[in-house]
């Protein structure tokens, strides 16, 4: 019982991880992107919106 709860609450940590960070880099031009040249000119930015 220990173990199959353990794995459950393992599985749902790792599939909370991954659609949080989703959402932030989904985002994450809208937080801190905006406005800023340097970032705007960069590879990184050509990239993602690309992607």
């Amino acid at each position: 019982m220990d173990t199959t709860l353990t794995i459950i609450l393992g599985i749902v940590a790792m599939l909370l991880s991954l659609v949080v960070g989703r959402l932030v880099w989904k985002r994450f031009d809208r937080w801190f992107g905006r406005g800023d040249e340097a970032y705007m000119d960069s590879l990184e930015y050509f990239l993602k919106k690309i992607g």
